[in-house]
């Protein structure tokens, strides 16, 4: 099934109990979406926002991605392909494999998929080859050997005494030559590389792509002295490493997306299930800001800089305004907004929502800023539905000067066929210089 971000409806071939049990899963995932991505969105309870059921019918919101629940899978493409001749779905979803590449904020390495992948794999598969590659890599240059606690009875003291297990066990029984040994060895067999270990097994499960089952067997063979330990997302949470080990934290933070996010419902007969789905204005948002740090650092960006616009009676800042990107010493403003601007019905009318002019003053004001730049996508193969370009001059009688506010679609799609992560990338770039290179000389 191929859902679009605030598409149409569609019929599920559920149940009403399966359907209850499809809620209660997204529930889970919900309220787990912080393996994920790191966001400063605020909490919104824990009854699942990422879909609308009405009886027997479902339409996806704002987030997009994967679901597999008891053998049914669903996919939920970005909105700009909502589009009179959407692309294929492989090809939506390409373009998402694209915009995670330059992500910061979501916890899985999709900076690899840019060279390591095929462009015609589906995201779920995706994810599990990206794990398989990057852990295997690392198993293989960064053997881990960690210092694990353990206690175990010896004719030796090792370590200290375990006194209280001692006395229970041992004194209490006549058994006092036994020593409870509390120490700490250097162990191959410790929890990260059990967690590997069984992560491994549980995704030779789900995945059909044959490069990721030849790598998840290596893993498992790499690991075959490693015992086989059932584990929990909860278990990722106690695995401590080393500081400077941050590849393998990021080994421990895909294996906590995919155990928090895969259960197993025996009532269903052993059917897996899995998600991973995406808020698509996060991807957005950080997937602009990083490919202009990433292309244009002479424009000197500043990603989510915060200031305060006044103070309450104890002095405590108050009113946060944060853009996306400030840039140069001069100072732009740059927003982005996930919005598909719509051509207004009257000739005099604008695509602009109020309230985003509204935000561009705030900050405005916090910056002592006087130009500024608001990003909209564009649709798939569209991108002169609206004007490309509105300027608008904000004046009063509190300001200096007019604040002079700009709204630019860009367009974050291609329909190139071959060399498409070459094609895009140089797409983006000639319209982000258009946007902001005349103010090169000026401002940067």
């Amino acid at each position: 099934m191929y859902l679009f971000e605030f598409g149409a409806w569609h019929d599920l071939p559920f149940d009403s109990k399966k359907i209850t049990r499809l809620k209660a899963y997204l529930d889970t995932i919900w309220q787990n979406r912080h393996l994920f991505y790191n966001t400063s969105l605020p909490s919104t309870g824990q009854q699942q926002r990422m879909f609308d059921f009405d009886g027997h019918h479902i339409r996806a919101r704002n987030y997009v991605g994967f679901l597999r629940f008891e053998g049914h899978d669903m996919y939920v493409l970005p909105k700009v392909f909502n589009c009179p001749i959407p692309p294929p779905p492989k090809v939506g979803f390409a373009h998402v494999l694209y915009y995670l590449s330059y992500s910061q904020r979501v916890r899985f390495p999709f900076s690899l998929a840019r060279t390591h992948t095929s462009p015609s794999l589906f995201l779920p598969e995706i994810c599990i080859f990206l794990f398989a590659s990057y852990a295997e890599q690392l198993l293989i240059e960064q053997p881990l050997h960690l210092y694990q606690e353990r206690t175990e009875e010896l004719d030796f003291l090792k370590g200290q005494l375990d006194i209280d297990q001692y006395l229970k066990e041992n004194i209490a029984t006549g058994n006092w030559q036994k020593l409870h040994s509390r120490h700490t060895p250097l162990l191959y067999n410790n929890q990260f590389n059990q967690l590997v270990k069984y992560t491994a097994r549980q995704l030779l499960l789900m995945t059909q792509y044959a490069p990721s089952l030849e790598r998840l067997q290596r893993m498992i063979t790499l690991l075959q002295n490693v015992s086989d330990v059932p584990m929990t997302y909860e278990d990722c949470l106690k695995i401590r490493l080393p500081e400077q080990q941050i590849a393998l934290q990021t080994v421990v933070d895909m294996c906590a997306m995919f155990l928090g996010n895969e259960m197993i419902n025996y009532e269903a007969g052993q059917k897996y299930n899995f998600a991973f789905l995406l808020p698509m204005e996060l991807v957005y948002e950080d997937f602009i800001a990083q490919f202009v740090q990433t292309h244009f650092a002479q424009w000197q960006p500043q990603l989510q800089p915060k200031k305060y616009l006044g103070q309450n009676p104890t002095g405590k800042p108050v009113f946060s305004v944060q853009p996306d990107m400030l840039l140069g010493s001069s100072q732009i403003i740059a927003d982005t907004k996930y919005k598909i601007r719509k051509v207004p019905i009257r000739h005099h009318q604008t695509a602009i929502e109020e309230s985003d002019i509204y935000q561009m003053i705030a900050y405005a004001l916090g910056y002592c800023c006087t130009q500024m730049v608001l990003l909209y996508p564009a649709s798939y193969g569209q991108p002169n539905t609206v004007s490309s370009s509105e300027s608008f001059n904000i004046q009063s009688d509190l300001l200096t000067t007019p604040l002079h506010i700009r709204a630019e679609s860009i367009d974050i799609t291609t329909t190139a066929q071959t060399k498409f992560a070459e094609i895009l990338e140089q797409k983006l770039k000639n319209q982000l210089q258009s946007i902001f290179g005349s103010h090169e000389k000026t401002v940067f």
